[in-house]
């Protein structure tokens, strides 16, 4: 019995750590998108907030304004049209450690990115 009570116990410990690791800052760091190898982003903490840049281009800003939410394990925020500097509503999904993804635009025509960690 005390064995099955230990078993019990370490499999609680790790899922605790693999769901820290899903943590809001899970998404730091730099990523490329998977279907477009060269288009690359930064995602950085300032002010409690997370942004993202284009690391080729300090000034050009990718995402912007996100939040941990750790209810849905998602980021809510803007991205940035590259075309026309809108600011677009946005929500983030982690899918693992080293990937994130996120739809844009209405309905049918509805377009999803994967980002892979670099």
């Amino acid at each position: 019995m005390e064995q099955k009570s230990l078993i019990l116990m370490v499999l609680f410990v790790f899922c605790l750590t693999t769901l820290e690791a899903q943590s809001e800052d899970a998404i730091e760091g730099h990523w490329q998108d998977a279907a477009h190898p060269d288009k690359k982003v930064e995602i950085y903490a300032k002010n409690g907030k997370y942004h993202g840049k284009d690391p080729n281009d300090a000034s050009t800003l990718v995402f912007k304004d996100l939040q941990w939410n750790g209810s849905s394990n998602t980021y809510s925020g803007f991205v940035i049209n590259p075309d026309n500097g809108d600011a677009l509503e946005v929500e983030i999904e982690m899918v693992d450690q080293n990937s994130f993804q996120f739809s844009v635009g209405p309905f049918i025509f509805k377009k999803t990115f994967r980002f892979t960690r670099i």
